[in-house]
């Protein structure tokens, strides 16, 4: 069975990536999408879901998740300049 807290680093690991997304140009939260969670414009995937996975590269990033790649660089941009601190 597959363990999604294993594989994605567990629920600790998510928590550090929580931010505010509402200054992001390509990120909006739609009531009645992912339960209301920011989601990349058009798309149902979550910018942290970019987050989680960027060690894979930008290009397989807009590949597996069919977003342009300067969505995607976007979304790395905006969390390299917003991030929590550690």
């Amino acid at each position: 069975m597959f363990d999604a807290e294993r594989a994605f680093g567990g629920a600790e690991r998510m928590r550090k990536i929580r931010m505010n997304w509402n200054e992001c140009a390509v990120v909006e939260t739609v009531p009645g999408r992912v339960s209301g969670a920011p989601v990349i414009k058009g798309s149902r995937v979550r910018p942290e879901d970019l987050i989680v996975n960027r060690a894979e590269g930008e290009a397989w990033l807009a590949e597996n998740y069919e977003l342009p790649i300067e969505t995607v660089r976007e979304v790395l941009r905006f969390y390299d300049r917003h991030k929590p601190a550690p």
